[in-house]
């Protein structure tokens, strides 16, 4: 009990804690004293980025979002452009606290590709070239003075389903991101894995298919060649040189076409969009499978712009599970949409710091 007094005492000192006297007045004899989270006793800043946007947000202590933003990127990019991003949109934020930055707690920040969380380098990223062994701890810690810890930025989503208390996960599960490329991070009795090589959860390099399309990996068959936003890209493409996707021209009009268009075009009765999105399903289907039959999980959260698809991509994936899942696994599992939409990177890159900063047995496993 004096460690635990001990402990509240300092909280309450540092005003990360508040009391709150009890107001019932039938309650005979001493009246509790309850404690509460103070949400302006901290604050986190998170930034999350790929090659095609940044994003970034202020959670106070209760994990509370105060203020989010974005910016698309247009290719090409470059080391230099993107840590400039990263600057410009971390001192956004604490010119929006103001006289409260003083109350920031750290800086949490979401990379592509891989990283070295021990030594705080970015080791490399496939769709920037020149993005190498980048020491962007030390970087930001230097230019902000404030502590400053990095994850994958798909790895750092799940931990919104473990600190935003509204959209918390009690249950075992699997968070797949598809964007530039896709990825699954297990989260097992509440604690996310995230592997010592930040290598975990590549469910983009399962072998789902038999075409010929090259990998970043430089093999075939990928899933990552099959649905990610890139890939689907490069789809569309090919099929305006054959005067496919109609609809999809339309929307495009002369611009280069996004996920985003192809789902609108499938809802507008496009026959060539609808196609590709249950192709789609079927890949992601079989992946999930696999990883299904590996960790159990009783959920599967799905983040990315081809979710936005629903039914056309959700029943052909469905039903593809139900072939290859084992039956005992599939019967007890639910596959769902994410609630966020892109800032989900961003809000999981604040709930970094909170990981690191009060959960020091958690933080021992990042």
């Amino acid at each position: 009990m004096t460690t635990v007094s001990n402990t509240i005492t300092e909280l309450l000192q540092e005003q990360l804690l508040i009391e709150d006297t009890c107001s019932d007045t039938s309650r005979m004899g001493r009246k509790p004293i309850f404690l509460h989270l103070n949400g302006a006793g901290g604050y986190f800043i998170g930034i999350e980025f790929n090659i095609q946007a940044i994003h970034y947000v202020i959670m106070d202590f209760k994990c509370t979002p105060l203020f989010s933003g974005q910016a698309t990127i247009t290719e090409p990019i470059s080391t230099s452009f993107m840590l400039e991003l990263v600057f410009q949109y971390t001192e956004e934020c604490l010119r929006y606290l103001g006289s409260r930055r003083d109350r920031v707690l750290g800086i949490g920040i979401g990379l592509p590709g891989y990283i070295d969380t021990a030594s705080g380098v970015a080791l490399n990223y496939p769709h920037m070239a020149d993005w190498e062994n980048i020491p962007i701890v030390s970087i930001m810690e230097e230019r902000f003075h404030l502590p400053c810890y990095i994850g994958n930025n798909v790895g750092v989503m799940g931990l919104v389903f473990k600190w935003m208390s509204e959209y918390q996960e009690s249950c075992d599960f699997l968070l797949i991101s598809i964007r530039t490329g896709a990825r699954c991070i297990p989260f097992i009795n509440q604690q996310p894995y995230f592997g010592k090589i930040s290598s975990t959860g590549e469910i983009g390099h399962l072998k789902v298919s038999s075409s010929n399309r090259i990998c970043d990996c430089g093999q075939v068959g990928c899933l990552n060649t099959e649905i990610t936003d890139l890939s689907i890209r490069d789809k569309i493409e090919e099929g305006f040189k054959k005067n496919e996707f109609q609809i999809v021209q339309k929307i495009a009009d002369g611009r280069r076409p996004t996920v985003n268009m192809l789902v609108r075009a499938a809802k507008k009765g496009d026959t060539d969009a609808i196609h590709l999105i249950e192709e789609s399903g079927y890949y992601l289907g079989r992946a999930i499978a696999l990883a299904a039959n590996l960790f159990a999980p009783q959920k599967i959260i799905l983040s990315g712009q081809l979710i936005g698809a629903g039914p056309l991509l959700f029943n052909p994936l469905q039903e593809q599970v139900n072939k290859e899942c084992l039956p005992a696994i599939s019967n007890h599992m639910e596959i769902i949409p994410s609630p966020f939409g892109g800032e989900i990177g961003a809000f999981g890159a604040a709930a970094l710091v909170l990981e690191n900063e009060f959960n020091p047995i958690a933080s021992n496993m990042l």
